[in-house]
């Protein structure tokens, strides 16, 4: 929470909105992003060159972010646009248990002139500063770009991380196919940047989370009492809290996992230099796809799941793996500007793709006995099997009317329920992507998405 004396208030329900007044508003140094009595938020700004009074200041425990305004003395990094109104994120305490991540810089050096050689660097994704030693370390790595943090950063007393959030891959994740681990029954409600009224559903909330401008959007929850959708640019793994913990039934949740697509693998590429050159797949020297690129600085490229010589494992987890070479196009010789990549995209359980080989109970009812008099070549032979009985399928569903009564036909508005009835104890059950379809205009309708 940030001290000192109050100078305005601003009903709003974006953090955004919080930083960009007080950008406007030469007395206002700091701001306080909390949550009000009435549990609506509000922005407090702050003039931290004068003594605030003690009384007007809220409870530490309300606050869902603080933010501190400073300059630097030479222009900003231009990945830094002018939709990014906060640089960066401070994690207190935080220190790296593995130094190969991190670069020292030279001598004493001030924490604003450790923040300003990140943003001008390519690679600096976060800093950790040591405010007693005055001494700065960039970092390739940060908290929110890894999977456990718990794996990569350790508690400390005097170091706290910086993370640049203008780092340039924040400003394409926001186009990427995205997918969110779900989660019924829980969020969080109390830590968001914004917050969105009379929102339809958990889907439409989750396309808010993707298409959101002022960020990356790694988490979001939705609650259907009162159609609220909260996005946050933090993942509650980063905050180390556990979304279980706040059970409710009214709550769905998302949270990032990972930009892999469903059906296809999408590599991204960058070079400082211009580049010409080919991307292929290699499986035993045997090239299955390749594809060219001529005089660019970046490139993307598609490869479906099926094709390219695509490697599918199962175990312990779906993943797809494969060998790409980026070869530099001005020779045909093997150069030390070439690079052999495996590239891995590993497919959470609630995106499985299905099976092609996948089976059809069925049998037939014959209601007019028939038969036919035409004769059969003699290679061709038919073996007849005679069952008594219909193998039992693994599951049932059947449409059933408000009486619970079995319904041939449903209008458009008639109530009613649909019946799933398993005749085998599964080891593990879920249902996606079912749809009903209109039977006069052919038009689908979701009943339950791909997310469950």
């Amino acid at each position: 929470m940030m001290e000192g004396e109050i100078i305005g208030k601003l009903q709003t329900s974006a953090f955004q909105d919080c930083l960009q007044q007080c950008s406007k508003q030469k007395k206002c140094t700091a701001v306080n992003f909390l949550l009000g009595v009435q549990e609506d938020p509000v922005c407090l700004f702050i003039d931290r060159t004068k003594e605030g009074n003690e009384s007007e200041m809220p409870i530490p425990e309300s606050v869902i972010y603080s933010a501190v305004s400073f300059c630097f003395n030479q222009k900003l990094s231009s990945q830094c646009t002018d939709s990014t109104t906060w640089s960066f994120e401070r994690f207190p305490n935080k220190d790296l248990i593995d130094d190969r991540f991190a670069e020292n810089a030279e001598g004493t050096i001030s924490l604003e002139k450790c923040l300003t050689s990140c943003l001008n660097g390519k690679q600096c994704r976060a800093v950790l500063y040591n405010e007693k030693a005055a001494h700065c370390r960039y970092l390739n790595v940060s908290i929110q770009n890894v999977h456990n943090a718990k794996k990569f950063f350790k508690r400390s007393v005097d170091v706290d991380l910086y993370e640049n959030n203008c780092f340039p891959e924040n400003l394409i994740m926001n186009i990427a196919q995205c997918q969110f681990i779900r989660m019924q029954s829980s969020g969080f409600t109390e830590i968001f940047d914004e917050r969105i009224a009379n929102v339809s559903s958990a889907t439409e909330c989750e396309q808010l989370c993707l298409t959101w401008d002022s960020g990356n959007c790694r988490y979001f929850t939705y609650h259907r009492g009162t159609h609220m959708c909260y996005l946050s640019h933090t993942s509650p793994r980063t905050l180390n809290k556990n979304p279980l913990q706040n059970y409710d039934l009214n709550l769905s949740s998302g949270d990032l996992e990972d930009c892999c697509k469903p059906d296809r693998m999408h590599i991204h590429g960058a070079s400082l230099k211009m580049f010409s050159g080919t991307l292929m797949t290699k499986n035993n020297k045997i090239v299955s796809c390749e594809k060219k690129f001529f005089h660019v600085y970046e490139f993307d490229a598609e490869m479906m799941y099926n094709e390219c010589g695509m490697q599918k494992a199962l175990s312990p987890y779906l993943t797809f793996s494969n060998l790409v070479m980026l070869k530099e196009g001005s020779t045909e010789l093997i150069t030390v500007m070439d690079k052999l990549l495996k590239v891995v995209c590993r497919i959470h359980n609630d995106l499985e793709i299905p099976p092609v080989d996948q089976h059809l109970s069925f049998h037939f009812r014959i209601e007019d006995g028939n038969i036919t008099k035409q004769m059969l070549a003699k290679n061709i032979q038919i073996s007849p099997q005679l069952r008594s009985y219909v193998t039992q399928p693994r599951y049932t569903m059947e449409v059933m009317d408000v009486n619970r009564n079995p319904a041939e036909v449903v209008q458009i508005g008639d109530e009613g329920y649909l019946l799933l009835t398993l005749h085998e104890k599964p080891i593990k059950f879920s249902i996606i992507d079912l749809f009903a379809r209109d039977t006069q205009s052919g038009k689908t309708f979701t009943i339950i998405d791909s997310d469950g």
